[in-house]
């Protein structure tokens, strides 16, 4: 995985009228996510760099849960062991990092998010630049034996001008980023309407309230819901309650 610029910019002190041109590191990282299974203490992670001068990280994780209203909360934990905390890759080199648990076996599956944060190296040889610094989080899952995906399609709303779902992980582990193809019925079945809708991480148990906008004339008409995941295959439905359709005059 390639990644450019992230959240913090370390910048140098430069004259006030000298030019300024962007340095950020480019690297690589396999895998991107961190699975544990039951009895696997640890993982590998190697991390390439495609700079040609050396590049240091500083790693730190949390546990990674979900509130009521889909918010990640990121907390202090001390289940994981991270080796090296500090790494640095050389030029055009790689590096291995190792991702531990002191929880092998769990009865439900948890998730944790490494934080990988670039260190300031020597930019003295740059000349006058914007060093840019990066920041990457890896998910780690802790998983239970024979995880299963298993979402539900909890509630359909429908507005005016938008349409409003409530998606509920109801297995034992995890659903990955996917877009899904999103689709509005009449009660003959007739397609009214057709869009993408763009889910994010849902951890077990979590849920998440997601809306797009609907064209005014769907509304009234409109009966189900459905929601196609290609590569979760996974097809849902909901009908629209008559007490969740507030269509206005």
């Amino acid at each position: 995985m390639r990644t450019g610029a992230r959240a913090l910019a370390l910048i140098a002190a430069l004259g006030a009228m000298a030019p300024r041109a962007a340095v950020a590191a480019q690297f690589t990282l396999a895998p991107t996510r961190v699975h544990l299974a039951p009895g696997q203490v640890a993982q590998t992670l190697l991390l390439g760099n495609e700079e040609d001068r050396e590049v240091s990280f500083e790693l730190s994780y949390q546990h990674w849960r979900m509130a009521a209203d889909g918010q990640w909360l990121l907390e202090d934990s001390d289940d994981l062991i991270l080796h090296p905390q500090i790494v640095t890759v050389p030029g055009n080199g790689k590096a291995v990092i190792r991702v531990g648990t002191l929880r092998a076996n769990v009865a439900q599956e948890d998730a944790y998010r490494i934080q990988m944060q670039e260190l300031p190296g020597d930019t003295s040889t740059q000349g006058v630049a914007v060093t840019m610094l990066t920041r990457l989080s890896v998910p780690v899952f802790v998983q239970v034996a024979k995880p299963t995906l298993e979402l539900e399609l909890a509630a359909a709303e429908l507005g005016p001008d938008a349409l409003t779902v409530v998606l509920r992980n109801a297995g034992t582990r995890y659903f990955s980023p996917e877009d899904a193809r999103l689709i509005v019925r009449d009660g003959e079945g007739a397609v009214l309407h057709q869009d993408t809708l763009g889910v994010p991480y849902l951890l077990v148990y979590a849920q998440l309230r997601l809306s797009r906008p609907l064209p005014a004339s769907v509304c009234a008409n409109a009966e189900r819901i459905e929601l196609v995941f290609a590569e979760a295959k996974l097809d849902l439905g909901a009908p629209v309650a008559a007490a969740n359709r507030r269509c206005g005059s």
